[in-house]
């Protein structure tokens, strides 16, 4: 039978030194940067990102500025041809009827 692990160099080392073998192992140089691998994972920044970039295409494409810098939507038209276009979510450009809908009121 073979032995699974020894423990000889480890029953002869001080506490001290055990204790700073083991920080070093499991901290080592990089203990930031896998700290914050660990509070901030890759795919949750990823997605953070897109959601991100999806809000803002969204306002930039629906929604015009006032005055006070509020955002209101544009006005609402009707397409002229119901067929789905991915492109046309990250443009502008879609066929719609001239007259509006829908519009934001004023206030009085």
């Amino acid at each position: 039978d073979y032995a699974l692990f020894e423990l000889e160099d480890e029953e002869r080392e001080k506490d001290d030194d055990i204790l700073t073998n083991y920080l070093r192992q499991e901290f080592g140089t990089n203990k930031w940067k896998r700290f914050g691998k660990l509070l901030l994972p890759k795919r949750l920044c990823t997605v953070l990102l897109l959601l991100t970039f999806f809000i803002w295409n969204y306002y930039r494409l629906h929604c015009d500025e006032l005055e006070d810098g509020s955002l209101v939507s544009k006005p609402l038209r009707l397409p002229t041809v119901v067929r789905f276009n991915p492109i046309s979510f990250f443009t502008d450009r879609f066929p719609a009827k001239a007259d509006a809908y829908w519009t934001m009121p004023t206030a009085s």
